[in-house]
């Protein structure tokens, strides 16, 4: 009886090991290489909409308006002009890097079909 018994328990670890193996797939998200956000801008609060109708009688605080408008628009817009041309040096190589990527995760997709595939024994 002990040695039936014996014999079920070894062909049992037997042929748990014949089990077929689960692999278990996790998304995993592919690099995207971008720019950080831009820095903020100030906002010009325009002189020009705060004249009343009695300051648009008087020339000097309409000129003066104006005046404080465009400064502020000029100042802004080289801060604009300096933003822009640093994404330009910062992307210039992206499309490089994204065939790399591509590539790199067409290579990992490959693989890991490969070994989803059964093995025969």
């Amino acid at each position: 009886m002990n040695k039936i018994l014996i014999t079920c328990v070894v062909a049992s670890m037997f042929l748990a090991g014949c089990a077929e193996r689960q692999i278990r797939l996790v998304e995993v998200d592919k690099p995207i290489p971008m720019c950080p956000k831009p820095p903020t801008v100030p906002v010009c609060e325009f002189q020009v909409d705060h004249l009343t109708p009695s300051d648009l009688k008087d020339p000097g605080k309409v000129g003066a308006a104006y005046k404080y408008d465009m400064t502020c628009l000029r100042a802004v817009d080289r801060i604009n002009r300096m933003i822009n041309e640093e994404y330009l040096k910062t992307s210039q190589n992206f499309d490089a890097v994204n065939t790399e990527i591509d590539k790199s995760f067409k290579d990992l997709k490959a693989k890991v079909d490969a070994a989803q595939k059964p093995v025969s024994q």
